[in-house]
Protein backbone atom coordinates (compact mmCIF):
# COMPACT_ATOMS: atom_id res chain seq x y z
CA UNK A 1 0.00 0.00 0.00
CA UNK A 2 0.83 3.05 -1.01
CA UNK A 3 1.78 5.74 1.76
CA UNK A 4 0.23 9.14 1.93
CA UNK A 5 0.72 12.26 3.18
CA UNK A 6 -1.63 14.70 4.95
CA UNK A 7 -2.00 16.80 2.54
CA UNK A 8 -3.13 14.07 0.21
CA UNK A 9 -5.50 12.47 2.68
CA UNK A 10 -7.36 16.14 3.58
CA UNK A 11 -7.42 16.18 -0.37
CA UNK A 12 -9.06 12.90 -0.80
CA UNK A 13 -11.29 13.13 2.62
CA UNK A 14 -12.46 16.86 0.66
CA UNK A 15 -13.12 14.73 -2.76
CA UNK A 16 -15.17 12.02 -0.81
CA UNK A 17 -16.98 14.47 1.51
CA UNK A 18 -20.81 15.74 0.37
CA UNK A 19 -20.88 19.06 -0.12
CA UNK A 20 -24.07 19.61 2.13
CA UNK A 21 -26.79 22.96 1.31
CA UNK A 22 -30.06 24.13 2.09
CA UNK A 23 -33.06 22.20 1.12
CA UNK A 24 -30.73 19.28 -0.08
CA UNK A 25 -32.49 15.89 0.52
CA UNK A 26 -30.10 13.51 2.32
CA UNK A 27 -30.25 10.07 3.83
CA UNK A 28 -29.60 10.20 8.06
CA UNK A 29 -29.42 7.39 10.59
CA UNK A 30 -31.17 8.13 14.21
CA UNK A 31 -28.72 8.25 16.56
CA UNK A 32 -30.33 8.91 19.66
CA UNK A 33 -33.88 10.21 20.77
CA UNK A 34 -34.52 12.82 23.78
CA UNK A 35 -37.39 14.83 24.84
CA UNK A 36 -36.98 17.12 22.64
CA UNK A 37 -34.96 16.40 19.56
CA UNK A 38 -33.70 13.17 17.50
CA UNK A 39 -30.07 13.88 16.75
CA UNK A 40 -29.34 12.10 13.43
CA UNK A 41 -25.91 11.00 11.91
CA UNK A 42 -25.22 12.08 8.53
CA UNK A 43 -22.62 10.54 7.70
CA UNK A 44 -18.91 12.04 6.93
CA UNK A 45 -18.62 13.91 10.33
CA UNK A 46 -21.79 15.80 10.01
CA UNK A 47 -24.64 15.46 12.69
CA UNK A 48 -28.23 16.89 12.39
CA UNK A 49 -30.69 17.38 14.73
CA UNK A 50 -34.63 17.33 14.12
CA UNK A 51 -37.94 18.33 16.45
CA UNK A 52 -38.46 14.97 17.64
CA UNK A 53 -42.63 15.55 16.63
CA UNK A 54 -41.66 15.61 13.08
CA UNK A 55 -40.71 11.89 13.00
CA UNK A 56 -43.02 11.13 16.46
CA UNK A 57 -45.83 9.71 13.98
CA UNK A 58 -43.66 7.60 12.28
CA UNK A 59 -42.68 5.66 15.36
CA UNK A 60 -38.88 5.53 14.18
CA UNK A 61 -36.41 3.56 16.16
CA UNK A 62 -32.64 4.32 17.20
CA UNK A 63 -30.31 3.17 14.06
CA UNK A 64 -33.19 3.17 11.57
CA UNK A 65 -31.93 5.28 7.96
CA UNK A 66 -34.72 7.93 6.79
CA UNK A 67 -34.74 10.81 4.51
CA UNK A 68 -34.79 14.49 6.13
CA UNK A 69 -34.21 17.99 4.65
CA UNK A 70 -31.93 20.25 5.79
CA UNK A 71 -33.37 23.36 6.68
CA UNK A 72 -30.76 25.58 7.71
CA UNK A 73 -26.73 24.50 8.06
CA UNK A 74 -25.23 27.00 11.57
CA UNK A 75 -21.78 27.22 10.11
CA UNK A 76 -21.00 29.00 13.60
CA UNK A 77 -22.14 26.29 15.93
CA UNK A 78 -21.79 23.17 13.89
CA UNK A 79 -25.38 22.28 13.53
CA UNK A 80 -27.31 21.55 11.00
CA UNK A 81 -31.45 22.09 11.49
CA UNK A 82 -33.15 18.56 9.54
CA UNK A 83 -37.12 18.73 8.59
CA UNK A 84 -38.45 15.15 8.23
CA UNK A 85 -41.70 17.33 6.25
CA UNK A 86 -40.04 18.09 3.25
CA UNK A 87 -38.43 14.85 2.77
CA UNK A 88 -41.84 12.92 3.32
CA UNK A 89 -43.32 14.98 0.96
CA UNK A 90 -40.97 14.22 -1.88
CA UNK A 91 -41.23 10.55 -0.58
CA UNK A 92 -44.83 10.46 -0.36
CA UNK A 93 -44.93 12.12 -4.75
CA UNK A 94 -42.19 9.33 -5.44
CA UNK A 95 -44.58 6.38 -4.18
CA UNK A 96 -48.01 8.05 -5.96
CA UNK A 97 -45.89 8.53 -9.08
CA UNK A 98 -44.57 4.86 -8.77
CA UNK A 99 -48.19 3.27 -7.93
CA UNK A 100 -50.40 4.89 -10.83
CA UNK A 101 -47.69 4.11 -12.66
CA UNK A 102 -47.08 0.49 -11.75
CA UNK A 103 -51.01 0.20 -10.51
CA UNK A 104 -49.52 -0.49 -7.72
CA UNK A 105 -52.21 -0.17 -4.26
CA UNK A 106 -51.84 2.19 -1.74
CA UNK A 107 -53.34 3.19 1.80
CA UNK A 108 -55.39 5.85 2.98
CA UNK A 109 -57.22 7.12 5.57
CA UNK A 110 -60.76 8.29 4.96
CA UNK A 111 -61.43 12.04 6.63
CA UNK A 112 -64.84 12.57 5.57
CA UNK A 113 -67.78 12.07 3.40
CA UNK A 114 -68.56 14.66 0.88
CA UNK A 115 -70.57 15.52 -2.15
CA UNK A 116 -70.52 12.17 -4.09
CA UNK A 117 -67.75 10.83 -2.56
CA UNK A 118 -65.30 10.53 0.15
CA UNK A 119 -62.17 12.69 1.28
CA UNK A 120 -59.42 10.88 1.71
CA UNK A 121 -55.74 11.47 2.87
CA UNK A 122 -52.40 9.96 2.07
CA UNK A 123 -49.70 10.90 4.08
CA UNK A 124 -50.81 14.70 4.08
CA UNK A 125 -52.01 14.32 0.68
CA UNK A 126 -55.82 14.87 -0.74
CA UNK A 127 -57.56 12.32 -2.34
CA UNK A 128 -61.32 11.79 -3.36
CA UNK A 129 -62.70 8.53 -3.58
CA UNK A 130 -66.57 8.37 -5.61
CA UNK A 131 -69.03 6.62 -3.68
CA UNK A 132 -69.38 4.08 -6.99
CA UNK A 133 -65.60 3.11 -6.23
CA UNK A 134 -66.12 2.74 -2.47
CA UNK A 135 -66.85 -1.00 -2.81
CA UNK A 136 -68.12 -3.68 -5.63
CA UNK A 137 -72.09 -3.70 -3.98
CA UNK A 138 -73.98 -0.62 -3.42
CA UNK A 139 -72.78 1.17 0.12
CA UNK A 140 -76.04 2.56 1.96
CA UNK A 141 -74.00 4.43 4.49
CA UNK A 142 -70.87 6.06 3.45
CA UNK A 143 -70.44 7.12 7.13
CA UNK A 144 -69.04 3.77 8.20
CA UNK A 145 -65.77 4.18 6.31
CA UNK A 146 -64.72 7.67 8.24
CA UNK A 147 -61.88 7.34 10.20
CA UNK A 148 -61.29 3.77 8.68
CA UNK A 149 -57.54 3.14 6.32
CA UNK A 150 -58.61 1.91 3.08
CA UNK A 151 -56.27 -0.29 0.35
CA UNK A 152 -57.12 1.10 -3.30
CA UNK A 153 -55.72 1.97 -6.40
CA UNK A 154 -55.01 5.17 -8.19
CA UNK A 155 -57.31 5.87 -10.91
CA UNK A 156 -56.19 9.29 -11.19
CA UNK A 157 -53.07 11.64 -10.21
CA UNK A 158 -51.62 14.71 -11.14
CA UNK A 159 -49.19 16.66 -9.14
CA UNK A 160 -49.39 19.82 -10.53
CA UNK A 161 -53.30 19.90 -9.65
CA UNK A 162 -52.78 17.72 -7.19
CA UNK A 163 -56.19 15.95 -7.97
CA UNK A 164 -55.62 12.20 -7.04
CA UNK A 165 -58.96 9.96 -7.64
CA UNK A 166 -58.63 6.59 -6.06
CA UNK A 167 -60.52 3.31 -6.14
CA UNK A 168 -61.00 0.30 -3.40
CA UNK A 169 -63.14 -1.35 -5.76
CA UNK A 170 -60.76 -1.82 -8.71
CA UNK A 171 -58.80 -3.51 -5.74
CA UNK A 172 -61.65 -5.89 -4.73
CA UNK A 173 -62.73 -6.55 -7.92
CA UNK A 174 -58.86 -8.06 -8.46
CA UNK A 175 -59.07 -9.80 -5.48
CA UNK A 176 -62.44 -11.11 -6.53
CA UNK A 177 -61.42 -11.92 -10.05
CA UNK A 178 -58.42 -14.38 -8.47
CA UNK A 179 -60.69 -16.01 -6.22
CA UNK A 180 -63.19 -16.50 -8.70
CA UNK A 181 -61.04 -17.92 -10.80
CA UNK A 182 -59.49 -20.45 -8.01
CA UNK A 183 -62.94 -21.54 -6.91
CA UNK A 184 -64.25 -22.42 -10.52
CA UNK A 185 -61.49 -24.39 -10.14
CA UNK A 186 -62.55 -26.71 -7.35
CA UNK A 187 -65.85 -27.14 -8.80
CA UNK A 188 -67.13 -30.45 -9.81
CA UNK A 189 -70.52 -31.33 -11.13
CA UNK A 190 -73.05 -32.78 -8.77
CA UNK A 191 -70.99 -31.04 -5.68
CA UNK A 192 -72.99 -30.54 -2.92
CA UNK A 193 -71.90 -26.83 -1.39
CA UNK A 194 -73.70 -24.30 0.39
CA UNK A 195 -75.20 -20.96 -0.21
CA UNK A 196 -76.73 -18.05 0.51
CA UNK A 197 -79.95 -16.56 -1.53
CA UNK A 198 -78.98 -13.10 -2.54
CA UNK A 199 -81.46 -11.80 -5.09
CA UNK A 200 -85.06 -13.40 -5.95
CA UNK A 201 -86.46 -13.14 -9.74
CA UNK A 202 -89.20 -14.66 -11.06
CA UNK A 203 -87.25 -17.63 -13.08
CA UNK A 204 -85.12 -18.31 -10.37
CA UNK A 205 -83.01 -17.33 -7.57
CA UNK A 206 -79.37 -15.87 -7.36
CA UNK A 207 -77.01 -17.57 -4.71
CA UNK A 208 -73.80 -16.37 -2.93
CA UNK A 209 -71.68 -19.12 -3.48
CA UNK A 210 -69.45 -17.23 -1.27
CA UNK A 211 -66.49 -16.80 -4.28
CA UNK A 212 -68.66 -16.82 -7.05
CA UNK A 213 -72.69 -16.78 -8.28
CA UNK A 214 -74.50 -19.08 -8.73
CA UNK A 215 -77.93 -19.17 -10.17
CA UNK A 216 -81.46 -21.68 -9.27
CA UNK A 217 -83.87 -21.90 -11.87
CA UNK A 218 -87.50 -22.46 -10.66
CA UNK A 219 -88.02 -25.36 -12.19
CA UNK A 220 -84.33 -26.84 -10.37
CA UNK A 221 -85.71 -25.37 -7.11
CA UNK A 222 -88.41 -28.24 -6.13
CA UNK A 223 -90.13 -31.16 -6.79
CA UNK A 224 -93.51 -29.34 -6.26
CA UNK A 225 -94.87 -27.24 -8.52
CA UNK A 226 -94.01 -23.55 -7.64
CA UNK A 227 -95.26 -20.18 -8.71
CA UNK A 228 -92.86 -17.81 -7.36
CA UNK A 229 -89.57 -18.69 -5.34
CA UNK A 230 -90.53 -17.23 -1.83
CA UNK A 231 -92.54 -20.48 -1.12
CA UNK A 232 -89.72 -22.29 -0.49
CA UNK A 233 -86.58 -20.18 -0.04
CA UNK A 234 -86.07 -16.31 0.71
CA UNK A 235 -83.27 -13.35 0.83
CA UNK A 236 -80.73 -14.14 3.04
CA UNK A 237 -81.56 -17.79 3.36
CA UNK A 238 -78.89 -20.38 4.00
CA UNK A 239 -79.13 -23.37 1.92
CA UNK A 240 -77.58 -26.06 0.56
CA UNK A 241 -77.40 -26.57 -3.33
CA UNK A 242 -75.70 -29.06 -6.25
CA UNK A 243 -73.92 -27.43 -9.08
CA UNK A 244 -75.32 -28.72 -12.13
CA UNK A 245 -73.02 -27.00 -15.11
CA UNK A 246 -70.28 -24.78 -14.87
CA UNK A 247 -68.67 -22.58 -17.21
CA UNK A 248 -65.08 -21.32 -16.22
CA UNK A 249 -65.38 -18.98 -19.61
CA UNK A 250 -68.24 -17.27 -19.33
CA UNK A 251 -68.04 -17.66 -15.11
CA UNK A 252 -72.07 -19.04 -15.00
CA UNK A 253 -72.77 -21.40 -12.73
CA UNK A 254 -76.29 -23.72 -12.49
CA UNK A 255 -77.56 -25.21 -9.51
CA UNK A 256 -80.01 -27.34 -8.50
CA UNK A 257 -81.95 -27.72 -5.06
CA UNK A 258 -84.80 -30.24 -6.37
CA UNK A 259 -81.62 -32.80 -6.52
CA UNK A 260 -80.79 -32.80 -3.36
CA UNK A 261 -84.21 -33.24 -1.49
CA UNK A 262 -86.34 -36.95 -2.25
CA UNK A 263 -88.06 -36.87 -5.78
CA UNK A 264 -91.88 -38.10 -4.30
CA UNK A 265 -92.39 -40.52 -7.12
CA UNK A 266 -89.60 -42.49 -5.07
CA UNK A 267 -92.11 -42.89 -2.76
CA UNK A 268 -95.65 -42.80 -4.02
CA UNK A 269 -96.42 -46.02 -3.30
CA UNK A 270 -95.80 -46.03 0.49
CA UNK A 271 -97.73 -42.06 0.09
CA UNK A 272 -101.24 -43.60 -1.75
CA UNK A 273 -102.86 -46.51 -2.87
CA UNK A 274 -105.57 -46.79 -5.79
CA UNK A 275 -109.00 -45.40 -3.90
CA UNK A 276 -107.34 -42.95 -1.71
CA UNK A 277 -109.41 -39.99 -0.98
CA UNK A 278 -106.63 -37.26 -0.50
CA UNK A 279 -106.50 -33.16 -1.19
CA UNK A 280 -105.21 -31.08 -3.68
CA UNK A 281 -105.40 -27.84 -4.62
CA UNK A 282 -105.95 -26.95 -8.57
CA UNK A 283 -102.05 -25.82 -9.91
CA UNK A 284 -103.35 -25.54 -13.95
CA UNK A 285 -106.61 -25.12 -16.05
CA UNK A 286 -106.17 -27.10 -19.33
CA UNK A 287 -108.91 -27.49 -21.81
CA UNK A 288 -109.52 -30.82 -21.07
CA UNK A 289 -109.82 -30.87 -17.62
CA UNK A 290 -107.52 -30.23 -14.50
CA UNK A 291 -104.39 -30.58 -12.90
CA UNK A 292 -104.50 -31.20 -9.64
CA UNK A 293 -100.76 -30.67 -7.14
CA UNK A 294 -101.09 -32.99 -4.25
CA UNK A 295 -99.84 -32.88 -1.01
CA UNK A 296 -96.63 -34.33 -1.43
CA UNK A 297 -95.60 -32.59 -4.97
CA UNK A 298 -96.65 -34.75 -7.48
CA UNK A 299 -98.83 -33.54 -10.37
CA UNK A 300 -102.37 -35.30 -10.48
CA UNK A 301 -105.00 -34.95 -13.87
CA UNK A 302 -108.65 -35.33 -13.53
CA UNK A 303 -110.62 -35.00 -16.96
CA UNK A 304 -113.28 -32.13 -16.81
CA UNK A 305 -116.47 -34.69 -17.32
CA UNK A 306 -115.96 -35.40 -13.73
CA UNK A 307 -116.54 -32.31 -12.50
CA UNK A 308 -120.18 -31.42 -14.18
CA UNK A 309 -121.24 -28.30 -13.72
CA UNK A 310 -118.74 -27.31 -10.81
CA UNK A 311 -115.96 -24.34 -11.45
CA UNK A 312 -112.72 -24.10 -9.90
CA UNK A 313 -109.87 -21.48 -10.03
CA UNK A 314 -106.45 -21.63 -9.27
CA UNK A 315 -105.17 -22.94 -5.96
CA UNK A 316 -109.05 -23.92 -5.10
CA UNK A 317 -108.74 -26.81 -2.65
CA UNK A 318 -110.44 -30.12 -4.29
CA UNK A 319 -111.22 -33.36 -2.58
CA UNK A 320 -110.27 -36.12 -5.19
CA UNK A 321 -110.07 -39.94 -5.35
CA UNK A 322 -106.99 -42.07 -7.00
CA UNK A 323 -107.86 -43.87 -9.76
CA UNK A 324 -104.85 -45.22 -11.36
CA UNK A 325 -100.93 -44.97 -10.60
CA UNK A 326 -98.86 -44.52 -13.67
CA UNK A 327 -95.14 -45.45 -12.05
CA UNK A 328 -93.14 -45.59 -15.42
CA UNK A 329 -94.63 -42.04 -16.41
CA UNK A 330 -94.83 -40.37 -13.73
CA UNK A 331 -98.94 -39.75 -14.14
CA UNK A 332 -101.62 -40.02 -11.48
CA UNK A 333 -105.32 -39.97 -12.63
CA UNK A 334 -108.03 -38.58 -10.75
CA UNK A 335 -111.81 -39.02 -10.16
CA UNK A 336 -113.67 -35.69 -8.28
CA UNK A 337 -114.85 -36.97 -4.91
CA UNK A 338 -118.04 -35.10 -3.76
CA UNK A 339 -118.18 -35.31 -0.38
CA UNK A 340 -121.99 -33.54 -0.46
CA UNK A 341 -123.21 -36.75 -2.04
CA UNK A 342 -121.11 -38.73 0.23
CA UNK A 343 -122.64 -37.04 2.84
CA UNK A 344 -126.33 -37.17 1.53
CA UNK A 345 -125.68 -40.97 0.66
CA UNK A 346 -124.75 -42.13 3.93
CA UNK A 347 -127.99 -40.13 5.27
CA UNK A 348 -130.51 -41.74 3.08
CA UNK A 349 -128.74 -45.30 3.71
CA UNK A 350 -129.44 -44.58 7.12
CA UNK A 351 -132.93 -43.29 6.96
CA UNK A 352 -133.76 -46.85 4.31
CA UNK A 353 -132.71 -48.71 8.29
CA UNK A 354 -135.18 -46.61 10.30
CA UNK A 355 -138.13 -48.64 11.45
CA UNK A 356 -141.39 -47.67 13.07
CA UNK A 357 -140.06 -48.75 16.33
CA UNK A 358 -137.58 -47.21 15.89
CA UNK A 359 -139.64 -43.70 15.35
CA UNK A 360 -141.77 -44.36 18.17
CA UNK A 361 -140.16 -46.79 21.01
CA UNK A 362 -142.71 -48.44 23.43
CA UNK A 363 -145.29 -46.58 22.85
CA UNK A 364 -147.24 -49.35 21.32
CA UNK A 365 -146.06 -51.40 24.72
CA UNK A 366 -147.99 -49.48 26.86
CA UNK A 367 -151.28 -49.41 25.28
Amino acid sequence: MEDKNMEELMKEFDENTIKLEEGMIVEGTIYSIGNDDVIVSLGHMYDGVVDRLEIEEEKLNVDEKINFEILKIDDENGQIVLSRKGALEIETVEKLDKSFENKEAIEVMVKEVIKGGLRVDFKGIRGFMPFSQIDIKYVENADEYIDKKLDCLINDWNLHDKNLVVSRRALLEIDKDKKEKEFFETLEIDQIIDGNVYKIFKSGALIDLGAAMGYLYINDASWIRIKNMEEIINVGDKIKVQIKSFNKEERKISLSLRDITVNPWDTILDDYEVGDVVYGKIFKDISSGLLVQLETGVIGYIHKSELGNKKYQLDDEITVEIERIDIENEKISLLFFDEDSVVESYENEEKEKTTIGDIFGDIFDKI
